[in-house]
């Protein structure tokens, strides 16, 4: 008989996370000043059941889903479903916290972001889906995430205010303030009482 290894109930800034990796997250979330909201709200999505997202992202308007592994094809198919039903994105993360070293390297990052193709202010029954990375703005810090950690696409996804002249892009998922929120997301214990309220 296979053992089954159960995720670890963790607190933090007043939630109980299924597991030690949404923490995790959390953390470092946290760290950048990334509002977010956990287990807000559920939804049925008819063939597949009820559905609770794990974070729900205000300041970037979409929901963020925190997996251990590769998502199987049914976990995309809900990603898909719940952007399509919510007309917000749904970013779809996989596997642990990545190292500062890893993404300063080579820009790790396992994320897949699911957008309801809207036309003429309809849902069109679609997702486009593409790669993301956590990224800042390289005007004014604003952390989000956008398309291969391109900074300067924060801005039209709503994250900040600045503008860039087309065609020009800066990479910007190794600022050092994301890199040092990577550094406290990995190294967090847990074990004592953190002081603030929720993210």
């Amino acid at each position: 008989m296979e053992a089954v290894i159960q995720a670890i109930e963790t607190e933090y800034q007043d939630y109980k996370f299924r597991s030690r990796l949404e923490a995790r997250w959390a953390v470092f979330m946290s760290e950048l000043g990334v509002p977010y909201e956990y287990e807000k709200e559920g939804y049925d999505l008819e063939d597949y059941g009820w559905y609770l997202p794990d974070f729900w992202l205000p300041t970037m308007d979409s929901w963020l889903e925190i997996k251990g592994a590769f998502p199987s094809a049914e976990e995309q198919a809900k990603c898909e479903k719940l952007a399509i039903g919510t007309r917000k994105t749904v970013y779809l993360s996989w596997a642990a916290i990545p190292s500062a070293k890893e993404v300063a390297n080579n820009g790790v990052e396992h994320i897949l972001a699911y957008k309801p193709t809207i036309f003429m202010g309809k849902v069109r029954g679609w997702v486009d889906r593409d790669i993301v990375a956590w990224c800042a703005c390289p005007r004014c810090g604003a952390v989000g995430l956008a398309h291969n950690g391109d900074g300067t696409e924060l801005s039209r996804e709503g994250v900040c205010d600045c503008l860039f002249e087309i065609g020009y892009h800066v990479m910007a998922y190794d600022a050092p303030h994301i890199l040092d929120a990577y550094r406290k997301a990995r190294s967090e214990r847990f074990d004592r009482a953190r002081a603030g309220g929720r993210g």
